[in-house]
């Protein structure tokens, strides 16, 4: 096959060879019969350019064959006026030489100029007709110029040869014919490169055509012969790339796009093939997480005992005991998904607690072979050591990238560090040479691990400097909580302890001895309560306050960029995160509410106008359509307006929570005498029996989610304004709230 197609080649070659040979004895034979030849042949490729490209238009993908293609009608046209009118022909004996040379220029100008036009229509539509009209009108003017107006400049001068315009105009038109190449050349990739090659060629034997058509002083002479030889290659060569390269493989210059097209396409769906299999894996993943946390109660219930046991110490837990790892794990890949940043929690052991964003260089290479894995652990646990809490260290690790890691600290114990990382610095020049050795050292595929080497990503220092104060303020913010909840559960199972122990003693002893133990009970589960809503509020309020404001200073800096996906991203993230923060500060203020003394303060209060202002706050629900009703001798109360603020938010708040598919809320209140009595009614899911008894107790929810002082604040507060609350509910049907409170006499 490759000898067959080389033989093909000589033939080529050497037919080609003949025919110019045997041009150029018929020049000595016969000069007017050869330059007949020579243009009849040009003429006659150009008119098929014209007739393949025009007839297949409407088919037809290559804006550029096209636009060449009505471009050789016009060319073929005026190079066979300019036949006719040579010397020698008798078509036109009153005009001279000069009138062929002048019809040669226009030729070669608007030739040249159509390759040097037809390559910005590459990846442009343009109207055929446009287009031929087009050029219609700029043929016809030339025409005219020539045989009407005669003003074309002089070309040709008997006895003297060529006039400096036309010298110079060879000069244009080769510059012009340059461009066209350097441009051809820039714009390839578009074309096969055959069809490259054979253009760039029939181009630059076209220039050398020119300049020997500079040279020569009489029509026939032999510079005006090398040129017409010239402009027969270079026509032939035309023809290899645009006529039987157009008629042997059709689909190459037709419909290349389309084959690109269809190319993209097939990359696509191997795209696509890829991202199933990552989904598929990804489900047997889920599917093993789903396992995970479906663990014996029996294992789930020593876990929690080593947690609560009031002989635990927080340097004997396991990180992964203490932090919620799979809410921090869909956490920050939400951040992730948004930032492109990567973020990993490694305890001191090397155990990957949460994994996001790592690079495939390290995710599919370092840490899958066990030579680079030790130096992968290795970084984690010895480069890593040594960092204070609230700071930082940018280092290298043992596989040559770089990783960042600030530790967690609870309870003055470090248990693990937030790891972020594999990058380089966009000022830094990076050795590839080095991770190509590494490669052959530990036996990747070269190529593989070369190509997740270039999707290494390269981050400014500023950008590392301000991704590292948000992840050093997170740790900070992890170490607090995580500390907090810890002395939370021991709290709690130390009450739990006296309050078995306090029941046993209370069997044996008297009513009045078991009435009073229950009241020293709660006293002292109270006193615990407020003991701890005032270390969670100082342990969490200072955070909280910290992260509002680089929220807002977020929020207030991603407002004056332009709007685009990634801004709408960002901004809904922190929309989340603003919502959270409001979520915890709620818990804080019920633990709060609940704990500290109450010194109500008595004023006239309107709660129609404080509960339209709270529905609109709350921003309820489209699906739950709200009604209220207040008498107007019901509008004003005696009582704190902080304190009644927060009794009818909680109790919004949970009636919205107990419609999560939409329902009615419905706030009535009527007066009665010396007492308002207003209700928040729902239709939401009702309260079930068994949980009535226990609705307003602190620690209590029937919720998912909630911590269970609502109610219980709910309660205290109405009791402390001098109020009572009750409730109706039926499961299924809805819930009733009725608040009591004192009002101002009407006298």
């Amino acid at each position: 096959m490759q000898l067959n197609k080389r033989l093909r080649h000589v033939f080529i070659v050497v037919a080609a060879g003949v025919a110019i040979h045997a041009l150029y004895l018929l020049s000595h034979a016969n000069y007017l019969l050869f330059h007949s030849s020579v243009e009849v042949f040009s003429i006659v490729i150009t008119f098929t350019i014209f007739a393949i490209a025009w007839n297949s238009r409407r088919m037809m993908d290559s804006s550029y064959l096209l636009f060449i293609g009505i471009a050789c009608l016009f060319v073929g046209g005026l190079d066979l006026v300019h036949t006719l009118a040579y010397k020698g022909m008798g078509v036109f004996p009153e005009y001279g030489s000069n009138l062929a040379t002048q019809l040669w220029l226009a030729t070669r100008y608007l030739l040249s100029i159509s390759f040097l036009a037809a390559l910005f229509f590459v990846n442009r539509r343009f109207r055929p007709s446009t287009v031929f009209a087009g050029y219609s009108v700029v043929t016809a003017l030339v025409l005219g110029s020539i045989f009407y107006w005669e003003n074309f400049p002089v070309a040709f001068i008997e006895g003297v040869g060529l006039t400096p315009f036309k010298v110079i105009s060879e000069y244009v038109i080769s510059l012009i014919l340059l461009s066209a190449i350097i441009l051809l050349i820039i714009k390839r990739r578009e074309f096969s490169g055959s069809i490259v090659k054979l253009m760039v060629a029939a181009m630059a034997v076209a220039i050398a055509a020119d300049m020997a058509f500079t040279l020569y002083t009489d029509v026939f002479g032999i510079a005006n012969l090398i040129g017409h030889l010239l402009i027969v290659v270079s026509f032939f060569l035309i023809y290899k790339a645009l006529i039987e390269t157009g008629l042997t493989k059709p689909y190459e210059l037709l419909f290349r796009n389309l084959k690109q097209n269809e190319v993209v396409l097939t990359e696509y769906a191997n795209d696509l093939t890829e991202v199933n299999d990552r989904l598929v894996q990804e489900v047997a993943e889920r599917k093993k997480v789903e396992e995970a946390l479906r663990e014996s109660k029996e294992q789930l219930r020593l876990k929690l005992d080593s947690v609560l046991s009031p002989n635990a110490d927080i340097g004997e837990q396991e990180l992964s005991n203490i932090i919620d790892v799979h809410a921090l794990q869909s956490m920050m890949q939400d951040l992730c998904a948004v930032t492109k940043v990567g973020f990993s929690v490694i305890d001191l052991k090397g155990n990957v607690l949460v994994d996001t964003g790592w690079q495939d260089i390290c995710a599919k290479f370092h840490r899958a072979n066990p030579q680079t894995l030790k130096n992968c652990v290795e970084s984690d646990l010895t480069l890593t050591q040594g960092v204070k809490q609230g700071e930082f260290r940018i280092f290298k690790c043992k596989n040559n990238m770089w990783d960042i890691v600030t530790p967690i600290i609870i309870g003055g114990k470090h248990m693990a560090n937030i790891h972020s990382g594999q990058f380089f610095f966009e000022d830094e020049k990076v050795n590839r040479e080095m991770f190509a050795a590494q490669a052959e050292k530990y036996g990747f595929d070269k190529e593989a691990y070369m190509s997740a080497f270039d999707r290494i990503p390269r981050w400014s220092r500023e950008k590392v400097k301000n991704m590292m104060m948000f992840y050093t303020k997170l740790a900070d913010l992890i170490s607090k909580l995580s500390y907090s909840n810890f002395k939370l559960a021991k709290l709690l199972i130390e009450q739990k302890t006296l309050r078995d122990q306090l029941e046993h003693y209370s069997k044996h002893l008297e009513a009045l001895v078991e009435e009073k133990t229950r009241q020293l009970k709660d006293s002292e589960r109270l006193a615990a309560i407020g003991q701890t809503a005032g270390m969670v509020g100082h342990d969490i309020r200072n955070p909280l306050q910290a992260i509002i404001g680089e929220v807002y200073l977020a929020n207030t800096e991603l407002s004056s960029l332009p709007n685009s996906e990634e801004k709408t991203n960002l901004l809904e993230s922190l929309k989340m995160i603003k919502q959270n923060i409001e979520y915890i500060n709620k818990i804080v203020l019920d633990l709060q509410d609940f704990a500290k003394p109450l010194n109500p303060f008595a004023e006239e209060t309107n709660i129609e106008q404080m509960i339209q202002e709270l529905l609109m706050k709350n921003g309820v629900s489209p699906k739950i359509h709200t009604e209220t009703k207040i008498e107007a001798d019901a509008r004003i109360v005696w009582a704190d307006s902080a304190y009644i603020r927060r009794i009818f938010g909680n109790l919004v708040s949970n009636a919205v929570q107990a419609m999560p598919d939409g329902g009615k809320l419905t706030i009535q209140a009527h007066r009665e005498k010396d007492t308002v009595v207003i209700t928040v009614q729902d239709t939401g899911v009702g309260i079930p029996e068994n949980a009535k008894d226990k609705l307003f107790t602190p620690l209590f929810t029937t919720k998912a989610k909630g911590q269970g002082f609502g109610l219980a604040v709910v309660k205290r507060l109405t009791e402390a304004l001098g109020g009572i609350v009750t409730f109706e509910s039926q499961e299924g049907k809805g819930t009733t709230f009725t608040i009591r409170l004192p009002a101002p006499n009407k006298n």
